[in-house]
């Protein structure tokens, strides 16, 4: 599950270990990881977009590539949103277990400086590592326990 890097990073913080493990094994108990869950989605997106491309080229001629990467992107705010599911029962379950929730937070903000906040978070299968901070922080508001910023 954590690689030799990871490990090196990260290992010594027990928290986002935790936070980490619990985001993983929060995508098997939400059903994120069901044979099939992702293709059938994957494959329903891009016939909605091949057809919607194809209506828009028949009105706007060339419209197609700008509205079928807009029906991508949409389809994979969906991605994003498993994410964030675990990201939250991954936070609760480390909670549950002793740890901190703010191993996501911290997580989030060391790739954050790693990567820079630069990538197009609308084209991702993942939220930006900003939004995962905020969203630490608001799963703090929401359990009334203490911020991680």
């Amino acid at each position: 599950m954590f690689t030799r890097g990871f490990l090196i990073k990260f290992g010594n913080d027990p928290d986002i270990l935790a936070t980490t493990l619990g985001h993983e094994l929060a995508h098997h108990e939400l059903g994120h990881t069901v044979p099939g869950y992702i293709e059938d989605r994957s494959n329903n997106i891009n016939i909605i977009g091949h057809t919607i491309s194809t209506i828009s080229n028949f009105f706007v001629p060339f419209s197609g590539l700008f509205v079928g990467n807009l029906v991508k992107g949409v389809g994979l705010s969906y991605s994003r949103d498993d994410e964030r599911e675990a990201d939250n029962l991954g936070m609760a379950w480390a909670i549950y277990s002793g740890y901190s929730h703010c191993g996501s937070y911290r997580f989030a903000s060391e790739m954050n400086q790693i990567n820079g906040s630069t990538s197009l978070a609308f084209l991702s299968t993942h939220p930006g590592s900003e939004e995962r901070m905020r969203n630490a922080n608001i799963f703090a508001l929401q359990k009334n326990i203490a911020s991680c910023s």
